[in-house]
């Protein structure tokens, strides 16, 4: 199969107007309106959970294949030829990702934590870590985290990004979990992904993110749901 397009699949609160003009993912996009290799695929003014819509994107791509990239909207792809490394990236992995972990441990709070002592989130061991993300607010990072080389197989991968085959979703009858919402669907995507045997890897990809991530009661929500769901106890 032929793939020669990018959809770019995200959601924001913002109004259509405001998409372009004030996200980071939105402003980046704007620099590249002449290129044609890519289609922006945004739900506009999202109350719903990232999996709904992503899964949406997934079934329109069911009779129009393309490389579905599942992206935050307070990402800002910094990398020139961001096109052609996605390319090169899914024809290497099943599913791809810029920073994640190349173990997975039982109960594992995220691609980045696990559970520690007396129940806490810490890191997991740096070892296991593969990948590079800048973080800071504009088009250039504030900080940059050197994990680990990328281009490695993983089990974890952070869901800032994402990026497929469409026809490996719908051969495999993979869809994100919808019960997930805004938490815990990457983990829970990539658990889905190891069991039916596909390949997960990083790639260097320059990206800076907005958010460094944290752990709110809906997030502790979702983990508990992905426990149950996948049998697990801490």
């Amino acid at each position: 199969m032929d793939y020669t397009k990018i959809w770019v699949i995200t959601a924001t609160r913002k109004k259509q107007s405001e998409f372009l003009k004030t996200t980071m993912l939105g402003k980046c996009l704007s620099l590249y309106k002449s290129q044609n290799y890519f289609q922006i695929k945004v739900a506009i003014e999202n109350k719903e959970g990232l999996p709904k819509i992503y899964n949406r994107f997934i079934e329109d791509s069911r009779h129009d294949p393309a490389i579905l990239l599942f992206v935050h909207d307070d990402v800002f792809l910094n990398d020139y030829w961001w096109g052609q490394q996605i390319l090169n990236a899914v024809n290497q992995f099943d599913l791809v990702g810029i920073v994640g972990n190349t173990q997975r441990q039982k109960a594992q709070l995220s691609w980045y934590h696990i559970v520690g002592e007396n129940n806490t989130a810490e890191p997991d061991d740096p070892n296991n870590f593969s990948g590079v993300i800048g973080y800071g607010t504009k088009e250039t990072p504030d900080f940059i985290n050197f994990l680990g080389n990328p281009m490695q197989p993983v089990k974890l991968l952070d869901g800032c990004l994402l990026a497929a085959k469409s026809h490996i979703f719908h051969e495999h009858n993979i869809r994100f979990d919808e019960r997930f919402d805004f938490h815990f669907y990457d983990v829970d995507i990539c658990r889905q992904f190891e069991a039916k045997g596909l390949s997960m890897g990083t790639w260097p990809l320059s990206i800076v993110h907005k958010s460094k991530g944290s752990y709110p009661d809906a997030y502790k929500q979702a983990y508990n749901s992905y426990l149950a769901k996948w049998h697990e106890i801490p």
